[in-house]
């Protein structure tokens, strides 16, 4: 289980350049290549983690299989549960090394132990760069697009690009503020998917 802390800012993807410039021009080190990420988020009848997340619930958590560099999954899938508690975000992360059990997980489902059963529900797919300044890494997703899990692959394109500041140590990230004018804002892949693919609510902008 891993802890960190985190910060979400909103970025309008016209100005997702500008920002990326600005980025390079105060020496923010690029630590990985852009690459792909896909994941397939899983929920319960009730939809009881989409409720918890709409709602702030705490705690609560998502469950998700990720995979990197590809539009499906493969051999490097991971199952992911996030957890976030009052104070601080947990992260537990196994990889899924059998290919049987990753098409199990997807066809039937899988429990979790608060949730019960849960079933693939959403995908999502979006790119992702990395940077890092001194203790803080950065994460620029855009591109990100929401789909039913398995269904008529009708696809949602999310016009807002995200920017994450992401920390193992207790840092004031608040020193970073100045890198970027918009507000801290929560901001959930699977909560803004499922609002638009299975509840069709315009929250767009």
């Amino acid at each position: 289980m891993s802890y960190r802390l985190e910060k979400k800012f909103i970025i309008d993807r016209r100005i997702y350049q500008n920002f990326t410039n600005y980025l390079k021009a105060i020496n923010a080190n690029k630590i990985y290549e852009k690459r792909k990420i896909f994941s397939t988020y899983f929920d319960n009848d009730f939809f009881s983690s989409y409720n918890e997340s709409e709602e702030g619930t705490i705690p609560r958590k998502k469950i998700r299989i990720r995979s990197y560099d590809t539009d499906i999954h493969s051999n490097n899938a991971k199952l992911e549960i996030k957890i976030s508690s009052e104070n601080n975000r947990f992260k537990k992360t196994e990889n899924i090394k059998d290919a049987i059990l990753l098409q199990r997980f997807l066809s039937k489902g899988l429990t979790d132990k608060s949730y019960g059963h849960c079933k693939a529900v959403l995908d999502v797919s979006y790119d992702r760069e990395y940077y890092q300044i001194n203790e803080q890494r950065i994460t620029v997703d855009k591109n990100i697009c929401y789909w039913q899990h398995k269904k008529d692959k009708k696809k949602f394109y999310e016009p807002l690009s995200i920017v994450e500041f992401k920390s193992d140590i207790d840092s004031d990230l608040n020193q970073l503020n100045n890198i970027i004018s918009s507000s801290i804002s929560r901001f959930s892949k699977y909560c803004r998917g499922m609002n638009k693919v299975f509840f069709n609510i315009k929250n767009y902008g």
